[in-house]
């Protein structure tokens, strides 16, 4: 009698790891808000964009959660290295540009675990000469770890749809301003205040001049607040103005490298008043 064969048993398969799980971070942070970003141009015909700094710290926070404690810029390394010397018609030194340099890296959070980016550089010319004559850029350290910043975020994929050219198809650049608009209509809320588009692009009711004096009015008005009430009665006074700043003026909400926006003059009140009570 032939003994029955067993059927052979299927060997066990592991599931496979695809190269582009490791993307799953990159894609959720690789398109900024188009309003956060900026053309510019450079000597020598250089062109690209720019995205806002305080834009990539959000939205790193999004993601990783509040400065300090889901993220942060480590410095490794900070100089301030000669560069090029400047000479009279006849030859003598007279000085030299001086460029801020430092090396740093991004710590971050994901699911309680602790990692890191490589480290990458920033630099800014911190003495150097233009058509007016001898400067001293006194924002230079600033403007430095904010370069290395973006450029330890964009390592992880924040706003790489600009640095690997995207943006620069006015077609994809067009269907990102439609794609965000749809979602921006989709998660308003029904008593959001309304805004009317002009042919020119802007939303209203304030215009240019009256909505960045009342922006500089709540400035004052905010270094002026002492308690919690009364943050929040003027909150609700300036919410309209706030949000039609953001929509027409982003750079006074934001903020840019040079200086924070009425959103972080917001955000540090609020803290302050938090503090005092406690």
């Amino acid at each position: 009698m032939t003994k029955k064969q067993e059927p052979e048993k299927a060997p066990e398969v592991t599931e496979p790891i695809y190269l582009n799980d490791g993307l799953n971070l990159w894609e959720t942070v690789s398109t900024p808000r188009h309003e956060h970003t900026k053309s510019f141009s450079r000597a020598g015909g250089f062109k690209g964009t720019s995205v806002n700094v305080t834009a990539m710290a959000m939205m790193a926070t999004e993601v990783f959660g509040p400065n300090g404690i889901g993220w942060g810029v480590v410095i490794e390394d900070e100089q301030y290295i000669d560069g090029h010397k400047w000479l009279t018609d006849a030859g003598d030194i007279i000085g030299n540009d001086v460029v801020h340099v430092i090396r740093a890296h991004i710590w971050y959070t994901i699911e309680g675990e602790k990692y890191e980016t490589s480290p990458q550089f920033g630099q800014t010319t911190f003495i150097g000469r233009n058509k007016y004559g001898p400067f001293t850029d006194e924002e230079a350290p600033k403007k430095s770890i904010s370069d290395a910043q973006n450029k330890c975020l964009s390592l992880l994929g924040f706003a790489s749809d600009i640095f690997l050219g995207k943006w620069d198809d006015s077609k994809y650049l067009a269907e990102v301003k439609k794609q965000q608009a749809g979602d921006d209509a989709a998660a308003e809320p029904e008593n959001a205040p309304k805004f009317t588009r002009t042919n020119d692009g802007w939303h209203g009711p304030l215009n240019k001049t009256d909505l960045k004096a009342s922006a500089q009015t709540l400035a004052v008005r905010l270094e002026q607040v002492l308690t919690e009430d009364d943050f929040k009665e003027l909150a609700n006074e300036y919410r309209p103005m706030v949000e039609q700043l953001q929509q027409d003026l982003p750079t006074w909400y934001f903020g840019d490298q040079n200086q924070p926006g009425m959103k972080q003059k917001i955000v540090d009140k609020k803290q302050q008043i938090q503090a005092r009570a406690a």
